[in-house]
């Protein structure tokens, strides 16, 4: 058996970080590993060749934290079920106290009706009492045929769902972390498969680019500019809005925008 079910991941660096089972499994490499192994072959340090000492200590200490919060919401989720059941339940019990209540209500207004009607229908000259089943005109043709409204759809409708949002805790962890940091923390949380930290930190840097210049984010990713000057006019002359950064205080639509053509 594991020491204290805990595994040992190593770093490309050679540093080595501590990690629980239960932690672990927020990554499906790791759980899958775990699940297909002998126990005893996870006992010796894992390789992470994707990730360097300083972006696993982060991963494990989200994992550790990650696992503490579904604990937390699990928790909450079931607490809110025994209200919920119990809500239901002393709602059904006072429907069954209301319908008992009813039914005594409607038996003795029934039997009130039956003297009153005894007596309304009798008839002192003929000493009988009237045929109150008799045929009544009550305004409509009982033969009358009736179509019944047709089971029409109600249209659908679309909602689309809210933006993500980074998590406070997440946000503490990964807004302060340098360019650098955060893409080497992306390329681990990547490789070892972990969607919402790759989520979060993928939104980081989207909140980060936004606004940017083409240049700018050329700057930010280490990208190339391998277009010759020709090029670089031409898409600049047919696709300009996409040239436009956050400082500029108007919008073009990109199906109008163009650059003047140059003298």
């Amino acid at each position: 058996m594991g020491i204290l079910n805990v595994l040992t991941l190593a770093a490309h660096d050679g540093t080595q970080v501590i990690i629980t089972h239960e932690a672990a499994k927020q990554s499906a490499i790791l759980k899958d590993m775990m699940e297909d192994l002998p126990e005893e072959e996870t006992n010796v340090p894992v390789p992470i060749a994707a990730a360097s000492g300083e972006s696993l200590k982060m991963i494990v200490e989200w994992c550790e934290h990650r696992v503490l919060e579904e604990k937390e919401e699990q928790e909450v989720k079931e607490r809110e079920m025994r209200e919920k059941e119990e809500q239901e339940l002393a709602l059904k019990k006072k429907q069954e106290e209301d319908e008992k209540q009813a039914a005594s209500k409607a038996a003795s207004s029934d039997s009130e009706d039956s003297d009153d009607s005894d007596e309304d229908s009798y008839d002192a000259e003929t000493d009988s009492y009237l045929d109150t089943d008799s045929e009544f005109d009550w305004g409509f043709d009982s033969e009358a045929s009736f179509e019944p409204t047709p089971n029409v759809a109600p249209p659908l409708i679309q909602v689309s769902p809210p933006p993500f949002e980074v998590p406070a805790y997440e946000a503490a962890l990964l807004a302060p972390l340098s360019q650098a940091q955060l893409f080497e923390l992306l390329t681990a949380a990547n490789f070892l498969d972990i969607p919402l930290l790759l989520k979060c930190a993928a939104k980081i840097v989207a909140e980060k680019i936004r606004g940017m210049t083409t240049e700018q984010m050329r700057e930010y990713f280490g990208i190339e500019n391998d277009f010759t000057a020709e090029e670089e006019a031409q898409i600049r002359r047919e696709h300009g809005w996409a040239f436009l950064g956050e400082g500029d205080d108007y919008y073009v639509s990109p199906r109008t925008f163009s650059y003047p053509e140059e003298e």
